[in-house]
């Protein structure tokens, strides 16, 4: 009779404790499903051409912010970052050369008012005086955006020599 009961014990435990997982896991894919609709979403591309200005080449840079997410989005601050490639014996190092926060606002506008809706794009320009003798650079564009810190990081490689023979006869 002792066995029955704890064979009936044994079986409710079972069976609770699978409808327990069932539930709790439902429920997690009923908070992710949920989140992800109603998150943001920024996807990040960038654009260059150097100018030739009094004899010094600038590195201009157009960045385009775009949120590809369900929902409305703040960016909180926009760093682009420039980097010299070298290439040696011992294999490719990278030096920083500048870095540049980028003003999410425009003059007169407070920060907090520059929302991205959904599928729209922001717009935004960095610009990085050159060391003569550079031939390549990383570029690396980071939004933060949201109060929950989420960061959008991208990395692009541009071909300071390629640049420099696509703009011969253009005058600044």
């Amino acid at each position: 009779m002792l066995a029955d009961y704890e064979s009936i014990s044994a079986t409710l435990f079972n069976v609770f404790a699978a409808l327990g997982i069932l539930v709790g896991g439902g429920f997690a894919l009923f908070e992710y499903l949920r989140r992800r609709d109603l998150s943001a979403r920024i996807d990040l591309a960038a654009d260059w051409k150097i100018l030739a200005i009094s004899s010094r080449e600038i590195l201009a840079i157009d960045v385009v912010i775009s949120n590809i997410g369900a929902v409305r989005t703040l960016p909180m601050k926009i760093s682009v970052e420039l980097a010299r490639i070298a290439s040696d014996d011992s294999g490719i190092a990278f030096s920083s050369l500048e870095r540049q926060e980028v003003s999410v606002s425009h003059p007169g506008l407070h920060p907090w008012n520059m929302y991205i809706d959904a599928q729209e794009k922001m717009y935004r320009q960095a610009f990085f005086q050159l060391p003569v003798d550079i031939k390549a650079v990383r570029l690396t564009v980071s939004v933060d955006y949201d109060e929950e810190d989420y960061v959008a990081f991208r990395e692009f490689t541009v071909d300071l020599e390629k640049c420099r023979s696509e703009m011969k006869g253009i005058v600044g």
